[in-house]
């Protein structure tokens, strides 16, 4: 037991003495959460340069406290925690959990989670973010993701534009959008039709979404009210916003919310 205090007495200190070569290293520079919020693309692993046609990424949502991604193979879960102490700009994850699929190569899955367990300072690099080990040493580099990418997957609609829920959006199956960010294509359920067809975006404005073409069956339903509040939302909408990771909504030109989906 003496060994163990000792020890962790030992171990503290030299965490503390790293904290403050960082701190005289990065001035005084604090990473606020607003500057970590978001998902990121890890770059870089130990030095090596991952994937760019399939890289895995970290999110941090900011408002609870979670964090969550893929790590190469697998989707991950967990918490994080940002603060001050024992050193500046020390960052912790906790309670890290991953899907259970197996790949054919988990070789940069494998790094990425063994890099989250070392990790305890988060510096700024330009417009990147590293995060380090409690002796300085660069695990992950970290690139803001394309906000275009945060959309990807399946969303339930959940609200329509005038902001009231129906009993419709609560019935199975419900009516969802499905977005495939590598081929620009969504597809989806209305509540009484299927819908498919592309999007895009304009890279120069922060958020921008139209979308394209769209294919819509032709079936009859009783009642096709909501349907239609969703594809008049779908083609007025120029842009979009994220709320933590679970819900979307879609904007029209003046920046009103026409629509609202949910993971």
């Amino acid at each position: 037991m003496k060994n163990r205090t000792a020890n962790k007495i030992i171990r503290w200190c030299c965490f503390a003495a790293a904290g403050l070569i960082l701190t005289a290293c990065n001035g005084n520079n604090i990473i606020t959460e607003d500057e970590i919020a978001g998902e990121w693309d890890i770059v870089s692993v130990k030095g090596l340069a991952t994937d760019s046609t399939h890289r895995p990424f970290l999110g941090f949502d900011t408002q609870v406290g979670g964090l969550y991604g893929n790590a190469g193979c697998n989707m991950l879960m967990g918490t994080f925690q940002l603060g001050e102490l024992p050193i500046k700009n020390s960052i912790s994850f906790d309670k890290v959990a991953t899907t259970r699929m197996l790949c054919s190569d988990m070789s940069v899955e494998d790094s990425v989670l063994s890099c989250l367990d070392e990790v305890a300072i988060v510096a700024k690099k330009g417009s990147n973010l590293q995060l380090k080990n409690n002796v300085g040493h660069t695990l992950l580099v970290l690139q803001k993701r394309p906000m275009i990418k945060t959309i990807e997957g399946r969303w339930n609609i959940s609200l329509s534009n005038d902001n009231t829920a129906d009993s419709t959006f609560g019935k199975t199956p419900r009516p969802y959008l499905e977005f495939d960010i590598d081929k620009m294509e969504v597809k989806g359920y209305l509540g009484c039709n299927s819908i498919n067809g592309n999007f895009g975006n304009d890279d120069k404005v922060c958020n921008s979404l139209k979308f394209g073409d769209m294919a819509v069956t032709m079936m009859e339903c009783p009642d096709m009210e909501n349907e239609t509040k969703i594809l008049n939302a779908i083609n007025s909408t120029t842009g979009f916003k994220i709320c933590g990771r679970n819900i979307l909504s879609f904007t029209d030109k003046d920046d009103k919310v026409v629509l609202y989906l949910e993971r």
